[in-house]
């Protein structure tokens, strides 16, 4: 067994490498389109001062409330809060690990949350420049809302994985409310995961339409809460000039690929071959 001040040691190594990450993307040339690390932490107080521009909050939330406790500059509270997400990662993938494979040795866990934490796609510099910028990457360091939600999607997808489990749909009600506060929380801090997540669990859960009435409330109860919440934060959203906010599917990521299909497969080329070879 690992002693604690090794835990404490790895994960608090965690933290400052990931400021550093955060801190040296933060003073990158002004316009640099390899990360938006700049202008969320920059956002934060727009958003304190006009708290309806932006539909995902959670990030914007955390940094004020750091600005407003420990009075430091906007961008030093968001260097903190993006080092501790980067973190609160870290330890929510360990744990998952842990309690996935009992029987793997300490550090071998720790190692594998080491590789988790900086994994990327394939990266071929004759098709795309970018590192993972325009790629796709279960491990993006260039985006601070997809950094703030990553740790609360990895907790939700574990326990909404759990539900599916006839086990643990048999239990009592705490589960389904404990990963329904989850799903709703990921919304609040931003809306992608459920967006992605909702349709996959309906697909998964198809199969089992034998019982038709349990799943639609289960359905129900895991995802109403959520959908709400996104539906009055889209309700609520106004731009600067008085315009409502729409949907534009895919406008962003074309600015940062040449083709968003190859993108994908190379996002997923290396999953793929160990599903295939295994």
């Amino acid at each position: 067994m690992l002693g604690r001040f090794v835990y404490v040691a790895y994960f608090t190594l965690v933290f400052v490498f990931f400021f550093i990450v955060a801190h040296r993307q933060l003073y990158l040339p002004e316009g640099t389109r390899a990360t938006t690390i700049q202008s969320h932490v920059g956002h934060a107080q727009v958003v304190a001062e006009r708290p309806r521009t932006l539909p995902h909050k959670g990030f914007f939330h955390v940094v004020i409330a750091l600005h407003r406790f420990t009075r430091l500059p906007y961008f030093r509270c968001g260097l903190i809060a993006l080092a501790s997400f980067a973190t609160l990662t870290a330890l929510v993938s360990y744990w998952i690990l842990k309690y996935r494979l009992p029987s793997a040795r300490p550090w071998a866990l720790l190692l594998t949350t080491l590789l988790l934490m900086t994994a990327g796609s394939v990266y071929l510099p004759m098709f795309n420049r970018a590192v993972y910028f325009g790629q796709g990457s279960p491990a993006m360091w260039h985006n601070a809302t997809f950094i703030a939600l990553k740790p609360f999607a990895l907790i939700a997808f574990t326990m909404n994985v759990a539900l599916l489990n006839r086990s643990s749909m048999s239990r009592s009600g705490l589960l389904l409310f404990v990963t329904a506060a989850m799903n709703a929380l990921t919304v609040y801090i931003k809306p992608t995961f459920l967006i992605v997540l909702t349709p996959a669990f309906i697909l998964r859960i198809l199969p089992r339409l034998a019982r038709p009435g349990r799943i639609i409330l289960l359905l129900g109860a895991l995802f109403i809460p959520a959908c709400l919440l996104l539906l009055y934060e889209y309700t609520q959203i106004q731009a600067g000039d008085g315009r409502k906010v729409g949907f534009v599917f895919f406008s962003i990521w074309k600015l940062f690929t040449p083709s968003i299909s190859v993108s994908i497969l190379l996002a997923l080329a290396f999953p793929l071959a160990v599903s295939i070879c295994t």
